[in-house]
């Protein structure tokens, strides 16, 4: 795994800035085999993230605030 600079829990599924991996999603439904079941990479390193459920923001420095649609966790959409 990789180190995340910030990390918000919903449910099964955890939503990390990952650095320089950008912004995965995890699934921890077994929490023993934790799994990376969706990746957004990004050019510059995610340095904080807040989630909600519906919405995760993303501060990307340079790239600025990134709005990810995760009502479908496995499946996150970038909208702005």
């Amino acid at each position: 795994m990789t180190t995340a600079s910030d990390v918000a829990i919903r449910g099964p599924f955890a939503y990390l800035a990952a650095g320089s991996s950008g912004f995965r999603v995890v699934d921890f439904t077994v929490p023993s085999n934790p799994r990376i079941v969706a990746e957004i990479p990004m050019f510059v390193r995610g340095i904080a993230l807040s989630a909600d459920g519906k919405w995760a923001f993303v501060a990307a420095g340079q790239e600025g605030l990134k709005v990810i649609d995760i009502q479908v966790a496995t499946a996150p959409i970038v909208r702005a």
